[in-house]
């Protein structure tokens, strides 16, 4: 690891292709707000740089078109296109288009925040050996959503957050450099067993240094909260300490909460609290501020005392910026913002966080006034210091794929399960035959097939088999966990690919996850999905179902790992056992998977399909009366690591977890199913009005005539009198 000086005597290159990523300013404004201002920072220093915009948690196309780029900085938006349609949680589905937008541009470096796991399947790439256009992967820490939960007493609110935080530790401990706001951010990511890369700085983010210092008044007018709206940010502290003012004092003083509500549906929302715990008469409003921010201007009013008691990310951006522009402050003191402060000002501006001692700051910055602090580093420095880092980073030498120990046998062997499905077992082998990599057998183990067709099938499978070193395997019926314990036991390859009769690989399965385990060394390589109901599968996916690799605290909840036709070490199948034998239950891929992750091995999952996965009717699982069984299964290897007193609540409480997913996703149909019927009625209403705008033309037209023969008669009946 690095300090933050670390690598700052190279020198600068020029014109660096950078790419920024940043969420959407709904889903996180002060997150956004600080890869902006150092996109600002980088082209200043003449690089190329690009502000990728990432969508919007809730899918909605119109969000996040808000956001404003630097000037000199170009913005771009990630696409969500119709097809295929991206399956899986949130936070993924928005990691998944960050990847493709980034997929075919040229870049030198690409700049991630480590909030949100927008850098997830970047890093994924890093990490199989395919660099995002041969760049470099630096991860921004800026504060990781555990930690500010933690700050803010938070619960995870749903699955998405507990995918959230393992996608946040790949996309930094999978990038080639991370750099940290501060060396309290380090400690607290080694104390959660974070893995941190070798390149690892500790760097605060630029900030915007281009306003004029104020020449600011000693008597305080105003009093602005500096941050979001959050317990981290010290909102409760801020309201404590003042309800312990002197009401005089209060009276002639303004007090303006300048931040937002956290986003997500567990945050809370202050609105209301504030009501009723502020203290009566004063005068007091909150002020979103529209776009960047904390901002000078706003900041350095005349009469303006700023404090920022959190202990979150927020308050050291806010207090940077009140040190850069000489602007009076109070915050807590904890190690992050002491590191800012000059010492001879620290014991002025920085107070325990406590009600108490804030109170007596604010009540002598009120009195007396307070003058700025001075900081320990000059904010002028930093966009060197952030050009000079980046210039070494990206001269970074590429990482190499260890090479392979000599192997005697073939280096895959792919254990592929059948019964009694003929057909479809021709259907999957041609997509064996198809590979591109050569270097491989088959063991096609048969599960008690007792069709005529299926038997005479594999005898007429027998001359191909010898001819290509493949094999067959023949015994009872003993179910999916025992077939491929079989063909496991069987094999000769380094790495074993599982294979189901059902589903159809893509010629490049193989070498490409072959690939990745050699990159990563990891254990296991899963991948993409391609689900298809037809019979033969569609030119291009129609949908695609993403897995997350070793997300082993989200496996509890349902299987992110990845499907059983996945690429294992074979010396991690004999180390864990491989699978378990129940006869008639299902989920014995995701039992695997926890074990091997919690085994303390690495199971990485690629971000395309390397396979087509048939969904029928009559499969196994959806034939099933109920899953309970099923998943009880996939929890055995948690119930192992922990005290048996405590399984039942963790059974009990996946129980409640699916019962609330079942509750959601039934009102979710009865939503569906009431839109439907809605939208019948509209169309009925549609004919209807077509119909009776047809009759009204019709009866017009049918007046018209009968208008056009009575003039007619008319005239006649007058030619007639005349004619008389």
């Amino acid at each position: 690891m690095s300090d933050s000086t670390a690598g700052m005597d190279c020198p600068a290159r020029q014109s660096l292709e950078i790419w920024v990523v940043t969420p959407c300013i709904e889903d996180d404004r002060d997150v956004a707000a600080q890869m902006a201002r150092l996109s600002a920072c980088l082209a200043q220093a003449s690089h190329r740089v690009s502000l990728l915009v990432a969508p919007a948690l809730d899918d909605r196309a119109d969000r996040g078109t808000g956001t404003i780029a630097p000037p000199a900085v170009k913005l771009a938006f990630c696409q969500r296109p119709e097809r295929p349609t991206i399956e899986g949680l949130p936070s993924v589905r928005r990691a998944f288009h960050v990847l493709r937008a980034l997929d075919n541009e040229r870049a030198d470096l690409v700049l991630v925040p480590e909030a949100g796991g927008l850098g997830h399947f970047l890093a994924t790439a890093r990490r199989a050996g395919r660099l995002v256009a041969g760049a470099r992967l630096v991860t921004v820490c800026v504060g990781a959503g555990d930690m500010l939960a933690e700050a803010d007493g938070r619960l995870p609110a749903s699955r998405d957050d507990v995918a959230r935080d393992h996608m946040e530790r790949c996309s930094v401990g999978w990038a080639d450099a991370a750099v940290l706001a501060s060396a309290p951010m380090r400690d607290w990511m080694q104390g959660q067993a974070w893995q941190l890369p070798a390149e690892c700085v500790v760097l605060p983010p630029p900030i915007d240094d281009t306003a004029a210092r104020p020449s600011l008044a000693p008597r305080v007018e105003e009093m602005v909260f500096a941050g979001g709206l959050r317990r981290s940010d010290g909102l409760v502290l801020f309201v404590q300490a003042l309800r312990r003012l002197p009401p005089h004092r209060l009276a002639r003083l303004r007090v303006t909460l300048l931040g937002h509500p956290a986003p997500g549906v567990a945050a809370w929302d202050p609105r209301r609290w504030l009501d009723t715990m502020l203290p009566a008469g004063l005068a007091w409003s909150i002020a979103p501020p529209e776009g960047d921010w904390p901002t000078a201007g706003r900041l350095a009013a005349p009469g303006c005392l700023i404090v920022a008691p959190g202990i979150g990310h927020v308050a050291p951006a806010a207090v940077r910026l009140c040190l850069a522009q000489g602007i009076p402050f109070l915050a807590c003191d904890t190690p992050a913002l002491r590191a800012l402060v000059d010492p001879a000002d620290a014991m002025d501006v920085l107070v325990p966080p406590r009600p108490g001692p804030l109170a007596e700051a604010m009540l002598r910055a009120i009195e007396h006034g307070l003058r700025p602090a001075r900081p320990t580093q000059d904010p002028a420095a930093l966009p060197g210091d952030w050009a000079r880092l980046l210039t070494r980073l990206v001269d970074l030498p590429v990482p190499s794929a260890p090479q392979p120990a000599p192997h005697a046998g073939p280096e895959v062997s792919v254990v592929l399960v059948h019964h009694n499905r003929p057909a479809l077992l021709a259907e999957a082998l041609e997509g064996l035959r198809r590979q591109t990599w050569r270097d491989f057998e088959v063991l096609l183990v048969d599960d008690g097939s007792d069709l005529p067709e299926a038997l005479t099938t594999l005898d007429a499978l027998e001359a191909e088999f010898a001819a290509r070193g493949w094999r067959i395997l023949r015994g009872p019926n003993a179910w999916l966990g025992a077939a491929r314990n079989r063909g496991w036991q069987a094999a000769r390859g380094r790495y074993v690919l599982f294979h189901d009769d059902d589903n159809i690989a893509l010629p490049h399965q193989i070498e490409h996850a072959l690939a990745a385990a050699r990159a990563s060394g990891a254990a296991v390589v899963t991948s993409a999905l391609a689900p298809f109901e037809t019979a033969t599968p569609p030119e291009t996916p129609p949908l695609l179902r993403l897995a997350l690799g070793g997300a082993v605290a989200l496996g509890v909840f349902e299987n992110g790992f990845g499907d059983a036709q996945a690429l294992v070490r074979r010396d991690v199948l004999e180390q864990t056992g491989g699978f378990t034998e129940d006869f008639g239950l299902g989920h014995e891929d995701w039992e695997l998977f926890a074990r091997i992750a919690l085994a303390g091995h690495e199971i990485l999952a690629l971000p395309e399909p390397l396979f087509w996965y048939r969904v029928a009717p009559g499969s196994m699982l959806r034939s099933r009366a109920d899953g309970w069984a099923d998943l009880r299964r996939g929890l055995r290897p948690y119930a192992k690591v922990i005290p048996p007193a405590m399984r039942v609540a963790l059974l009990a409480g996946v129980a409640d977890s699916y019962a609330v997913a079942r509750a959601r996703l039934e009102a979710t149909a009865q939503h569906k199913a009431a839109d439907a019927r809605w939208q019948r009625i509209l169309d009925q209403r549609q004919v209807i009005e077509k119909q009776r705008h047809f009759i009204e033309a019709q009866r017009a037209r049918i007046e018209a005539l009968m208008a056009a023969a009575a003039r007619r008669g008319s005239r006649e009946e007058a030619g007639a009198d005349r004619k008389a």
